[in-house]
């Protein structure tokens, strides 16, 4: 099988990277047909019209796959899959929506820039034969909202790089450690987890808060305002050292923000902190309750509640045996449904049925 991996995507970012990565690992042959983000749109086009036409004359390809994000670059992406008369595969994985408009409320969904990004999903979505998601809630919500038949798409869970994302042991020496990273958008929660930290100020728990630290300061305004000084803000880290800070955990946590979009998204460091043998607690949410399962591969709290969040962890602090069960049914679960491998084996399927 050969695939022709479409678009102006970023190849390091992990849901195209891993798709890629586990693709080939299954002896798919993947070209990339891709362009950077360039502000000159007739020359991005250009590139990917020259490169795509190249792929076509020395081999061709079986089925086009555009990477995340591709909502802008469908219309080309479909006038030469269909020219070439192959299918076509959206990477959709999020709502620009559904980020921009409803969680981030960069606009009113009444102003024109929200109809724009409303039309954007839409019209993506339309011009696809499948689009590919996260969660089966995550299908439930374009379904509903942008009236698309729910056979048009498909969930590819998440995964990680077990390259990168490994068990290793952690240092005697350091204290009960809780970990987070992520960006600091509401669908995420920080504040919920430096308000927990506060709870827990006298029970000899630490907590690393790693993301951009330009985009912390109202976390770290509020954490030294209420007192949480048993919080360490830490900038954005390349993967590997980020792999480090994990391995230097006892707890590691999903997202708690009280957001629509929380409610039918996964998140990459969930089963990153599975595949590192760590365990979880994140908010409950049907998105999150289809990966795991309360008490047994995580530890589920209720959403936008830093006083659930705290017990929840303080409850896995003194039980090592609930901690320890939770590793081990959630690493398993990494291993026989979540790494890059197993996840693409589901893609390929779907590639071989359209």
């Amino acid at each position: 099988m050969r695939v022709c991996y479409f678009g102006t995507y970023d190849p390091i970012y992990t849901r195209n990277r891993l798709m890629i990565k586990g693709l080939k690992e299954n002896g798919v042959e993947v070209v990339e047909c891709r362009t950077p983000q360039i502000k000159n749109k007739i020359e991005k086009y250009k590139q990917l019209i020259k490169q795509h036409k190249k792929i076509k004359d020395t081999g061709n390809y079986d089925v086009m796959i555009v990477g995340f994000a591709g909502h802008a670059i469908m219309p080309l992406a479909w006038i030469l899959a269909k020219l070439n008369g192959k299918k076509i595969i959206l990477d959709l994985f999020v709502s620009e929506y559904d980020s921009v408009v409803m969680d981030r409320k960069k606009y009113s969904p009444r102003s024109l820039p929200a109809l724009k990004f409303w039309l954007l999903d839409w019209f993506s979505c339309r011009l696809a034969d499948l689009s590919l998601l996260d969660a089966d809630e995550h299908i439930k919500y374009f379904v509903k909202n942008f009236k698309i038949k729910p056979e048009k798409f498909k969930t590819i869970l998440l995964s990680t790089d077990s390259e990168i994302f490994y068990p290793r042991p952690k240092s005697e020496a350091q204290n009960f450690v809780v970990h987070y990273h992520g960006s600091y958008s509401p669908i995420q929660g920080v504040k919920f987890i430096v308000q927990a930290a506060k709870l827990l100020v006298n029970e000899n728990i630490k907590f690393n808060i790693i993301g951009k630290l330009k985009n912390h300061q109202p976390e770290i305004d509020l954490a030294k305002k209420i007192g949480a000084d048993n919080i360490e803000f830490i900038d954005i880290l390349p993967y590997e050292k980020l792999a480090d800070q994990i391995a230097q955990s006892d707890i590691c946590l999903g997202m708690f923000g009280d957001t629509d979009k929380a409610m039918h998204c996964s998140a990459f460091k969930i089963v990153e902190a599975m595949a590192m043998k760590k365990a979880v607690v994140t908010g409950d949410t049907p998105a999150l309750r289809e990966l795991i399962k309360d008490r047994e591969t995580g530890l589920l709290c209720r959403m936008a509640d830093a006083r659930d969040l705290a017990d929840k962890i303080l409850e896995l602090k003194n039980n090592p045996d609930l901690q320890d069960r939770i590793i081990e049914n959630a690493y398993q679960l990494y291993l026989q449904s979540l790494t890059p491998k197993v996840v693409t084996q589901e893609l390929i399927r779907i590639i071989k049925l359209i």
